[in-house]
């Protein structure tokens, strides 16, 4: 997983730089400001549909070889990945200036899945994801998997500090990731770890545990990075 994160993050620096013109504004959102170019803009659908063909491709091996999960769990994993990148760094980058009743001029998009507003979208995705769990196959599950995985690293970083807030928590932001990084890092290893070391465990489900160390690992390293900003 951290080898296809990495050459579909390094595909993704190389083809949006192929052209730089923006065509919105530069727009602050939650401290990182916006770079809506063509290049990203082209890169973003280009990376949509070879996700679909990723895991269709995954699908269609692992009926055709259940016995070889290996492929298609690779296949499933990398499309999650290219998933991400497209959803993310749309919802992220691109969007509409809006007017509030102050006559400011605010910058929306639908979704910022990485924030707060994400959550409702993440219970739904684990409802259909349990109700899924007995029907749906074991590539498009991990595919779906490692999607919400990647999704709930980030959220519960930058979507959990205003729920802190509300709840009365006084703690600043970098330490909030630190401590969110670090908590989230031992119950992402611990249940992979539970998963690989049990007798009882399947073998699909051993695939499932990669998931909860990359988790681990993605929590940690991004917890401590955030923390340090």
């Amino acid at each position: 997983m951290i080898l296809t994160t990495s050459i579909a993050m390094g595909t993704f620096y190389w083809m949006k730089s192929w052209n730089s013109t923006r065509i919105l504004p530069v727009v602050d959102v939650a401290g990182e400001e916006t770079d809506a170019t063509i290049g990203r803009l082209i890169t973003c659908v280009v990376m949509f549909f070879s996700s679909l063909a990723s895991v269709t491709f995954a699908v269609r091996f692992g009926k055709k070889s259940p016995d070889q999960p290996a492929l298609s769990w690779t296949l499933a994993t990398l499309g999650r990945t290219l998933l991400w990148i497209s959803i993310g760094e749309c919802s992220w980058h691109f969007g509409f200036h809006v007017m509030n009743e102050e006559g400011e001029i605010l910058f929306t998009n639908f979704p910022r899945i990485e924030c707060v507003q994400g959550f409702p979208f993440m219970i739904l995705t684990l409802i259909a994801f349990a109700a899924a769990r007995n029907k749906a196959s074991f590539p498009l599950m991990s595919y779906a998997l490692a999607f919400t995985a990647n999704w709930y690293g980030h959220l519960c970083m930058m979507g959990l500090y205003p729920i802190a807030l509300a709840c009365g928590m006084e703690v600043e932001l970098p330490v909030f990731y630190r401590a969110s990084g670090l908590i989230h890092t031992f119950v992402f290893a611990a249940a992979g770890l539970f998963l690989i070391l049990r007798k009882e465990t399947k073998r699909e489900n051993r695939y499932f545990s990669a998931v909860l160390l990359y988790m681990a690992l993605g929590t940690l390293r991004f917890g401590v990075m955030m923390g340090e900003t």
